[in-house]
């Protein structure tokens, strides 16, 4: 899936990497499964601290087809339930870079804000691969799971959960749910939704 291109640019991307990084795909079986498997195994190759493993996970993901991300063998909260291909896959990319290391591009007073929030969030981000806001609040919720670890952030590629796509009635992407409530993004301007996490919880 993975051109030589891009697989090239992609290994100049993480060879500054700090921190080893390993993709685990949950255990099932799934008509896409294999596609992701390869999809994981050529985006593994592109570094040394990069591994990708199938396995059951603490906490069992959401289908055959997530994965979640280990920092130096410890969950960290982010999740793609998908391939992130498209526009996501710099989502991925990013993901895996913050994780091992590289700065966040996040005002200070956001990320002092983030990594000192006490409650739990679970956030989960439904999008579509073709969809040009999506990888925008899919990377700003994924930064803020590497910040804190009460955080987790998950992409859900609304494409491949039709039935939960019915279930929430889900309109429009990106759709945003913060511990099973909907989040009203206003606009898409991800400050607002900082603001009122910061207003509605316990710092």
């Amino acid at each position: 899936m993975l051109t030589p291109d891009l697989l090239n640019a992609l290994k100049g991307y993480t060879a500054g990497m700090k921190s080893s990084v390993k993709l685990v795909l949950q255990t099932g079986e799934h008509p896409k499964r294999e596609e992701l498997v390869d999809f994981l195994t050529q985006f593994a190759s592109a570094s040394d601290r990069l591994s990708f493993e199938e396995r059951d996970t603490p906490i069992r993901l959401r289908s055959p087809l997530s994965f979640m991300l280990e920092v130096d063998g410890e969950p960290n909260g982010i999740v793609f339930s998908g391939i992130p291909g498209g526009h996501e896959f710099s989502s991925l990319v990013l993901a895996v870079l913050h994780s091992s290391g590289t700065p966040l591009k996040l005002d200070g007073g956001i990320i002092s804000m983030i990594a000192n929030l006490k409650a739990e969030l679970k956030f989960e981000v439904f999008v579509s691969l073709s969809c040009h806001n999506c990888p925008d609040v899919v990377q700003a919720l994924n930064q803020f799971a590497t910040l804190n670890p009460n955080i987790s952030s998950e992409m859900i590629d609304g494409g491949l959960y039709p039935e939960l796509i019915e279930q929430r009635n889900i309109q429009g992407v990106p759709s945003v749910y913060l511990n099973g409530e909907p989040l009203n993004l206003r606009d898409n301007n991800f400050h607002k939704p900082t603001i009122n996490l910061n207003h509605n919880w316990q710092i």
